[in-house]
């Protein structure tokens, strides 16, 4: 049985039990015998949120996320297992093996996704999900779609791009000071808030798309010299 302390995140789970959890929980008997996906964990306590794999409940609505107690849930299949530590990049080739981490709503396509190929085509910094461009499209709802939001632990990964750039810096965002022709781009550690401070030591907006900073690069057009230099390890002239 799990522990709340021992779960992690994405980690897939088979419901075996209801003992322990709420009566309106207890009632609902359907959900013994399936799987799901951790979504959430408490800083106390033995609840956890479970996105529940079923296309629907009984009532006919969509499938849900549930409070449930850990006592009554055996990990089947543990995250993070099936990768290396080197984080996913833009043009990596992958082939999709499952998708018990990937969001609850892209399951019903797992009979055509187990197995289908592909490359990386975004990858955030932090973030456990890339988007994967397969080489066949697949039939939805809405059309025929071939980029598909996945969790990187469904994926193998068969060849990592080599960068041979020593200019580009991985771990660093950017940031810019000034508007039109006076616009310069900055490298950035901190987590992006509404002011950051460069690694030049400038006063800089993080860019921003959605939640996601883009990577620095030396070979940004407008790129900061200070920062370009303090990011490539190379001496400072004026030390």
């Amino acid at each position: 049985m799990g522990s709340a302390w021992t779960l992690k995140i994405s980690d897939r789970v088979k419901i075996v039990s209801l003992e322990g959890n709420l009566p309106k929980v207890r009632a609902a008997t359907w959900l013994l015998g399936r799987s799901g996906s951790v979504v959430w964990l408490p800083t106390r306590g033995s609840l956890v949120q479970v996105a529940v794999d079923a296309d629907t409940d009984p009532g006919g609505r969509q499938a849900s996320q549930w409070a449930l107690h850990v006592s009554g849930l055996a990990v089947v299949l543990s995250a993070r297992t099936q990768v290396g530590q080197q984080r996913p990049r833009v043009g990596d080739e992958v082939t999709v093996q499952t998708v018990f981490f990937s969001k609850t709503s892209i399951h019903p396509y797992a009979r055509f996704l187990i197995g289908q190929r592909g490359h990386i085509v975004w990858a955030q910094n932090g973030s456990d999900v890339v988007l994967v461009q397969l080489e066949t499209e697949i039939k939805t709802p809405g059309g025929y779609q071939s980029r598909w939001g996945l969790h990187v632990d469904d994926l193998q990964i068969t060849r990592l791009i080599v960068d041979t750039r020593p200019e580009d810096v991985y771990g660093y965002g950017v940031g810019t000071t000034g508007t039109g022709s006076d616009l310069e781009r900055h490298a950035i550690t901190a987590s992006p808030h509404s002011r950051v401070r460069a690694v030049c030591g400038a006063w800089v907006t993080p860019v921003m798309v959605g939640d996601w900073c883009p990577d620095w690069s030396a070979l940004l057009s407008r790129a900061c010299a200070i920062c370009v230099q303090k990011t490539s390890g190379e001496p400072d002239p004026a030390e």
